[in-house]
Parts: C-alpha cells; sequence; structure tokens
C-alpha cells in the first residue's frame, strides 16, 4: 500500500498501466478513437478539396468550348452530382 502511494505520486496521470483500475486497454481503444476520427477528418478534407479543384476544372473547361449557358448549367450539375456522389461513400 504504502509502495503505491509512493508510485502515484512519482507517475504522470498519463500512466494508467501501472495504477490499480486503470489498465492499457483504456489508453489503446482511446487512442484508437482518435487517430480514427483524425483520419476521417483528413479524408474530408480531401474530398472538399478535391470537389473545387474539379469545380474550378470543369468551370474553365466549359467556357473554353463554346457550349451555350444551358448546356454548360447541364454538364456542371452532372459534374457537381458526381462529386457529392464521392463525398458520401463513407
Amino acid at each position: 500500500m504504502h509502495i503505491e502511494k509512493a508510485i502515484d505520486t512519482i507517475l504522470r496521470e498519463e500512466q494508467d498501466g501501472f495504477r490499480k483500475g486503470r489498465g492499457c486497454v483504456d489508453q489503446i481503444f482511446s487512442l484508437r478513437n482518435i487517430l480514427k476520427q483524425s483520419l476521417e477528418e483528413s479524408l474530408r478534407h480531401l474530398f472538399s478539396q478535391l470537389q473545387e479543384c474539379m469545380q474550378s476544372i470543369c468551370t474553365q473547361y466549359f467556357r473554353s468550348t463554346g457550349l451555350s449557358q444551358r448546356e454548360q448549367v447541364s454538364s456542371k450539375s452532372s459534374v457537381d452530382n458526381f462529386l457529392h456522389g464521392l463525398n458520401n461513400c463513407s
């Protein structure tokens, strides 16, 4: 019992594996969740950037082709639907 008190004063709060009732499994679970959320956020950002880039490229392309305004709107709508579908593929 005396050793536990001494260890508690030396170890940082994060050192759960060496304390009673505070195992490493909880820390591994928390770390895994943090990494998963970080990856998901990175992918959302990547798709957002891809969508903006594709919209810009398509807008420039449609302007250069001489399509009528109506044809441009129709084509842009198709591209937007495609990109929206990609963004929701999770």
